[in-house]
């Protein structure tokens, strides 16, 4: 239609261009050409005239069709973003009353990454990663320095081979350790082969798990290893205490036949919306020694503390770059450590604890601690909570890699106590918080379950750190429980004010361990008590004063 219009427009123009050229020139026409003319003319204006009127209807009907199609599709997008609004407002709720009935479910395995490997995506959290390394590197090279120019060499591992001292020692209890670990698989058997009571079977358990604990902390202090080697047992005897806990809880609830333990669930959390539906039960079986040792073995290297008779793997084949990533990741925190104390740490606590103690004394040495205790802070999580846990579960091609989540962002601590460490976090939800409601038929209220929780995790934090050092001084346990406890209170509303503030106490708190900490290893390797104080000496602080 629109070409038709526009032939029909030229024609006309060079009608009128011919008419005028005509009148200028004055050429005559005669009476019957110019009708003629005038004829063809007026049908060719009359033609135009129709068909305009005709492409303008028809412009006019489009126009109005696309606006009806442009206000369908506004309707349509804004339906569905409201209907999106509404949902997710809806699905918040759905999450608040998943959690409220979820407080009693059991753990589910899923294939997931480690928050880190999915930040590394993105170029400027890798940027991030590479600004750590290079301030390593400057550490290092200025460590080196400083070495040379002092002792004429490049660099002095004397404190690196102080604290890893008497490896080979460790290394034989260690398999003495993991070997005890795996009785736990027959016990288990016998149990349910023998239909023991929990009176038969308790006792012996309780003996294998005391035995597990009190052998390792006298082979430490016996032997008295130095740092580095004492949490290597500490830590190990820790892991298996509750891996083979989890394995004969999880087997004696789910596995043992029909048990009115395995779906119980307190009143209280049914008015909370728990349901049987929403315990997610494990299936469970317990089969021949060789398949239970089997899975057991698995279950002991696996970076998790809760059992299952399988776990989720990685579709993807073994790749041992990811594997040579993590172990020159976790080398390189051992190192970085290492350059922190060497650097910091070493030349200054060395003999400040001999100095009398005043305000401006013990601020000056807190500042000056406050960054590098923190440092080790984000180290140990690196090296430990990510570098360490996801090597070993790419080895094993474990697919369920979230061993904790954005803990930096917290704005209080009781989101930073759930999400550091998800490993060991699960274990005591499940084995002490979830229990003590279970097993107490719902008689401790949950209040009760959370202070045990704090309590236990407090305790086994102490134990580890008093049998690695060789001494008993509880700061961290004043922490832990008065501090730390308190602020778990504190509002849980998301503010960039409030994790200023989570930051603020990471750096005081951990300024204040590495301070006493300090002052305490270096007066103990100055003066030997036992002499005088017997077994006491292991109470005894021994910098806060100076013993003749």
């Amino acid at each position: 239609m629109e070409k038709g219009v526009i032939h029909m427009e030229q024609q006309l123009k060079s009608a009128i261009a011919l008419l005028q050229e005509l009148k200028d020139n004055n050429i005559p026409i005669d009476m019957d050409e110019s009708m003629l003319l005038s004829k063809q003319f007026e049908s060719c204006k009359s033609d135009y005239l129709n068909s305009l009127q005709k492409d303008l209807l028809t412009s006019k009907e489009k126009l109005i069709q696309e606006m009806q199609e442009a206000i369908k599709t506004f309707d349509e997008t804004f339906t569905n973003a409201t209907q999106d609004i509404i949902s997710e407002l809806n699905s918040g709720a759905e999450a608040k009353k998943e959690a409220r009935s979820g407080i009693f479910s059991q753990k589910v395995h899923k294939v997931r990454s480690s928050l880190l490997n999915r930040m590394y995506q993105n170029e400027d959290a890798r940027t991030v990663y590479h600004i750590f390394i290079a301030i390593m590197l400057i550490m290092i090279l200025g460590e080196m320095l400083n070495t040379y120019i002092s002792k004429g060499v490049l660099i002095d591992l004397s404190l690196f081979t102080y604290v890893f001292g008497d490896i080979y020692a460790v290394t034989a209890f260690w398999f003495l350790m993991a070997g005890w670990s795996f009785l736990i698989v027959p016990l288990v058997r016998v149990i349910h082969d023998y239909k023991l009571t929990i009176i038969s079977w308790l006792p012996m358990y309780t003996l294998m798990q005391f035995i597990g604990i009190i052998v390792p902390c006298a082979f430490c202090i016996y032997r008295k290893l130095p740092i580095a080697s004492g949490f290597i047992i500490t830590c190990e005897f820790s892991r298996m205490f509750m891996k083979t806990h989890s394995y004969l809880r999880e087997k004696l609830l789910f596995a043992n036949g029909e048990n009115e333990w395995a779906t119980y669930i307190p009143d209280g959390l049914k008015k909370k919306g728990v349901t049987l539906e929403s315990l997610n039960l494990p299936v469970m079986d317990i089969k021949d020694l060789n398949t239970e040792f089997r899975r057991y073995c698995y279950f002991f290297f696996a970076p998790t503390l809760i059992f299952r008779d399988s776990y989720p793997r990685i579709p993807t084949p073994l790749k041992f770059s990811n594997i040579f990533i993590g172990v020159t990741n976790v080398i390189g925190t051992i190192f970085y450590t290492f350059i922190i104390f060497q650097a910091w740490c070493v030349p200054y606590f060395q003999e400040s604890w001999k100095e009398s103690y005043n305000l401006r004394f013990i601020l000056f040495s807190w500042f000056r601690t406050m960054i590098p205790g923190t440092m080790l802070l984000i180290l140990m999580f690196f090296g430990m909570l990510h570098s360490w846990f996801n090597m070993w579960a790419e080895i094993l091609r474990f697919g369920d890699r979230q061993f904790y989540t954005d803990w930096w962002n917290v704005s209080n601590f009781a989101d930073y106590y759930r999400k550091w460490n998800i490993v060991v976090h699960e274990w005591l939800f499940h084995y002490v918080y979830q229990d003590m409601l279970r097993f107490s038929r719902g008689k401790c209220s949950q209040l009760q379950c959370f202070f045990a929780v704090f309590i236990i995790s407090a305790l086994m934090h102490e134990l580890i750190l008093a049998v690695s050092m060789q001494f008993f001084y509880p700061i961290l346990l004043v922490m832990f429980g008065g501090p730390g406890v308190i602020y778990t209170f504190f509002s849980r509303r998301d503010s960039r004010f409030l994790n200023v503030f989570v930051w603020s106490m990471f750096f005081v708190g951990n300024g204040l361990l590495v301070v006493f900490y300090s002052w305490e290893h270096f007066a103990r390797k100055s003066m030997d008590l036992t002499p005088k104080y017997g077994w006491k000496t292991f109470f005894i602080p021994h910098s806060w004063g100076c013993f003749e």
